[in-house]
């Protein structure tokens, strides 16, 4: 692809050493290119290239091409790092005659599974901004602010949002919510996998197995839920024979989802 500046190149002789000595042909065409300068006016340098330029062409134009080098991707300069697209202005309209250069935006990729991107436009249509924020849990409205899912033996969540837990023993758990405030102690809904049948001397069952949930606020206004995983434990038949049954805590794994303001 031939591309032309379109400038003007002049080139004006200087003066040869007063000892100047013919010794070749060649020579003297040396000395010749030597003494003379170059100007270039009335046009633009500028490098057009598939491949980066490097020094000394960095304070060049770069007219970026494909790979074939027959189209041009775009026009770059160097800031002294590293080449950055130059802002390119939209076409002027009737009432505007020399409407502002586009803002430029870093190259990357914007927003994640936690963060939605929000856009800034000018009064001329073009985005000129773009943020990653993480969402504002609402209240009223039902939306959860706070959820957590959790293996019951470790303590060890396995998917959370604006949450952790701890554990401080077989069936008791403690969840802290974080970057979301309640005004009042937070309503918390919690359910479990259930249990496995126990064997042997004393018999474990799944009878109306329970989750105890106390939910409170901190001083920093984070929601707090205490849990409490209990079932029936089968302790054996007295000499009378009643039978012994006790709540019994155990581990299980745990979903739990605040609400409220």
């Amino acid at each position: 692809m031939s591309i032309s500046t379109g400038g003007t190149v002049s080139l004006a002789a200087s003066t040869l050493d007063s000892n100047f000595c013919h010794t070749s042909w060649q020579a003297t065409l040396q000395a010749f290119i030597n003494a003379t300068t170059v100007n270039f006016s009335g046009g633009a340098l500028f490098i057009a290239s598939a491949s980066t330029p490097s020094e000394p062409d960095e304070n060049k134009l770069w007219a970026k091409m494909d790979s074939g080098e027959n189209n041009v991707l775009g026009w770059y300069y160097h800031n002294g790092s590293d080449w950055v697209p130059v802002p390119i202005p939209i076409g002027s309209t009737a009432a505007d005659t020399a409407l502002p250069a586009i803002s430029g935006l870093t190259a990357g990729t914007y927003g994640d599974a936690d963060k939605h991107v929000t856009a800034t436009v000018d009064a001329y249509g073009r985005i000129t901004a773009l943020t990653a924020v993480t969402p504002t849990p609402v209240a009223g409205n039902g939306l959860a602010k706070a959820w957590i899912r959790f293996q019951g033996s470790t303590g060890t969540a396995s998917m959370s949002w604006q949450c952790s837990v701890s554990r401080d023993g077989a069936g008791d758990y403690r969840i802290t919510t974080s970057g979301t405030a309640f005004s009042a102690s937070p309503v918390v809904v919690a359910s479990h996998s259930g249990f496995d049948h126990g064997t042997g001397a004393a018999q474990t069952f799944t009878v109306s197995p329970a989750i105890k949930v106390s939910s409170s606020v901190d001083g920093s206004g984070n929601g707090l839920a205490d849990l409490t995983v209990e079932r029936s434990h089968w302790d054996g038949a007295e000499s009378n024979g009643d039978e012994n049954w006790d709540a019994h805590n155990d581990d299980s794994d745990i979903s739990v989802v605040f609400f409220g303001s």
